[in-house]
């Protein structure tokens, strides 16, 4: 779908996307206390436990989450 926007807006729409892309990426290194990607280490990671355990109703219910763990 975003493909569709992009081409729609032409250049211009691509321009504003690594605008607001940019802005973001900013925001949230900045929200990390750091200000380009090389001062990232794993001390930014932390696990999240799940909100809600997954059941039929919910979007993938059958997904395994463990299987894809690194």
């Amino acid at each position: 779908m975003q493909c569709y926007a992009l081409a729609a807006g032409g250049q211009a729409g691509v321009v504003r996307m690594l605008e607001l892309l940019e802005d973001e990426v900013q925001r949230c290194l900045g929200l990390l206390g750091v200000t380009s990607f090389a001062e990232l280490d794993r001390s930014c990671l932390h696990p999240a436990a799940p909100v809600t355990v997954p059941h039929v109703l919910s979007a993938f219910p059958l997904l395994r989450i463990e299987d894809y763990r690194y």
